[in-house]
């Protein structure tokens, strides 16, 4: 039987580090961020975890959220997804995370991963 990851990625997160800042809470802070150059690399960190876990794909299934917040990457990877039902707008925020990792806990996952700023 397969097992049931939870995976979540924070896909702004880590951004002002990059060019500087503290973090990219808030928006002001993150339409600083993208002022000054910053680019995503939480999605980055979150491909290398799952390029490692490529090998067992077979034994896993991913539950995610939406879009970019875990779905586009895992369902790239060939990974099988179960989807959580938080809506994912553009922007993504903490409220998002929040709900996503309550919900990631009530369907009683196994583990749950989350990939942002600080890995």
């Amino acid at each position: 039987m397969a097992k049931r990851l939870g995976f979540i990625v924070n896909p702004i997160a880590g951004m002002g580090g990059t060019v500087g800042l503290k973090g990219t809470d808030g928006e002001e802070t993150l339409r600083r961020a993208l002022e000054l150059g910053a680019t995503p690399v939480a999605p980055l960190r979150a491909r290398r975890f799952l390029e490692e876990l490529v090998k067992y794909r077979q034994a896993l299934i991913l539950v995610t959220p939406k879009r970019q917040m875990g779905e586009e990457l895992v369902r790239e990877l060939g990974f099988e997804v179960e989807l959580l039902s938080v809506e994912i707008g553009e922007r993504t925020t903490a409220e998002h995370t929040k709900k996503a990792a309550k919900e990631l806990v009530d369907r009683g996952v196994e583990l749950l991963v989350f990939c942002g700023g600080d890995g």
